[in-house]
């Protein structure tokens, strides 16, 4: 008799634990799902950080660095008619993934015969974009014509006259002209041009396209 009565406690006690056992681990799957979504904004300078430190092939780093700037260019065209207090970090991530995406851009177009267009791929979401390079226009440069881009910040601007970078919409570069052979005239380093590097994403075109343009520094 005592033996039933133990065994019954013990099969009450131990349906209780599990009980509490499957609750605990509902509630932290669920914390874990909603960590892991988050904002879009927080989404997206996560895997910027990540595309920036990772080992990844040059296709592979810019589709990233174009997804991230295609996240915050959306974040900001949803903060237009109002104030957000995530348009700061929204320009910023966008500055940010821009710079990034332009500086890939010589090593792309040498790799792709400096097509006119480059598909990018987003590994998360597994579409394609075509990334149309923009130039000819008055005020832009033809990034085919650079055999670097390089972020302005990483420009030791000691001995320069003036600083051109501007607080705005748009990623600070400097272009590097080198020719072969190099005239006397040109600097060993070759000649360095200031631009801004803007990619647009229109809402009117079907296809998911991008454009990609290098703004003349004024």
């Amino acid at each position: 008799m005592n033996n039933d009565v133990l065994r019954c406690r013990y099969q009450k006690t131990f349906r209780f634990a599990l009980t509490i056992a499957f609750v605990i681990l509902g509630v932290g799957c669920a914390t874990h799902e909603k960590q892991a979504a988050g904002p879009p904004l927080m989404q997206a300078e996560r895997r910027l950080a990540r595309a920036e430190k990772a080992t990844l092939s040059i296709e592979e780093q810019a589709a990233e660095y174009l997804a991230v700037a295609k996240i915050s260019a959306g974040e900001i065209g949803g903060s237009r008619t109002a104030v957000s207090a995530n348009s700061d970090q929204a320009f910023a991530l966008y500055n940010r993934a821009v710079t990034d995406l332009a500086t890939d851009l010589p090593a792309l177009f040498r790799q792709q015969n400096n097509a006119g267009a480059l598909a990018l791929r987003d590994e998360q979401t597994g579409e394609t974009s075509q990334l149309q390079i923009e130039s000819g226009k008055p005020g832009e440069y033809q990034p085919t014509s650079f055999q670097q881009i390089l972020k302005a910040a990483s420009i030791n601007t000691k001995g320069l006259d003036e600083d051109v970078t501007r607080t705005g919409v748009g990623g600070a570069v400097v272009g590097v002209q080198q020719h072969v052979p190099r005239p006397r005239v040109e600097p060993l380093k070759g000649y360095r041009v200031p631009a801004t590097a803007v990619v647009d994403f229109p809402k009117s075109s079907r296809a998911s396209s991008a454009y990609v343009c290098l703004i003349r520094v004024k």
